[in-house]
């Protein structure tokens, strides 16, 4: 996905809950942006790679954290699928914002700033939405995405999307999840990458149309077919 985006502007959302899940594998290390909902440099809300390869979930408002959860783990592993999910819950007197990987909570963190109870975050604003890249222009994601769920009203487990294989141990994708795409605003959204020739597809209820720029490239390479790399 290098030099290549998907975007769309968000629609206002009264909603307090979110999900998000993708699987990811890497080609390069250094901070990348996944997936965020922008405005400007002081306000924005992305889970994304920072500079020293922690995975971060993050709201910025005027200038100030009003979320941060941020891995001490590093993500350097470019030849291993992840799959990534963060949570939040504002709607709850002590709010929760976390981090999954591979379907296990991360507890060991650089930073756990915490939201406050009907905090606004960002993610429910009207601002950018957009996958792979960071303000339109820059920190582009270089490697794979696959199943790239963003589901706005609802907090889901870990379990939803994936499961322990019971020969292997290893973390595997769930194909055919029950979601709600219903949450107020319309913006929850499914990408699967799996129509060559409309990569941008919204293959959720809501049918939205993202606008991406540069070229997508399809891969045989998926979570649950992971070829090795030297």
């Amino acid at each position: 996905m290098a030099s290549t985006k998907i975007t769309r502007t968000s629609s206002a959302s009264s909603e307090k809950k979110l999900t998000i899940s993708y699987w990811i594998k890497r080609s390069t290390t250094g901070e990348e942006s996944v997936i965020g909902n922008t405005n400007d440099g002081s306000n924005w809300s992305m889970f994304y790679f920072n500079g020293n390869n922690n995975l971060q979930f993050a709201s910025y408002i005027n200038s100030s954290y009003v979320v941060r959860v941020t891995t001490n783990r590093k993500f350097n592993d470019v030849g291993a699928w992840y799959h990534l999910q963060a949570t939040l819950d504002v709607s709850l007197a002590t709010p929760e914002a976390k981090i999954y990987v591979n379907g296990e909570e991360q507890t060991d963190l650089a930073y756990n700033v915490q939201p406050s109870q009907n905090a606004n975050t960002g993610w429910f604003y009207d601002w950018n939405f957009e996958i792979g890249v960071q303000f339109g222009s820059s920190y582009y994601l270089n490697g794979c995405l696959a199943d790239l769920y963003y589901i706005q009203g609802y907090v889901y487990p870990a379990s939803t999307f994936g499961e322990t294989d019971s020969t292997s141990g290893i973390w595997k994708p769930k194909t055919d999840p029950t979601i709600n795409y219903g949450g107020n605003g319309g913006n929850s959204c499914h990408l699967k990458f799996e129509n060559s020739g409309n990569m941008d597809l919204d293959s959720g209820s809501n049918n939205i149309s993202f606008t991406t720029s540069g070229t997508l490239t399809q891969n045989v390479d998926t979570p649950s077919n992971n070829f090795a790399t030297l």
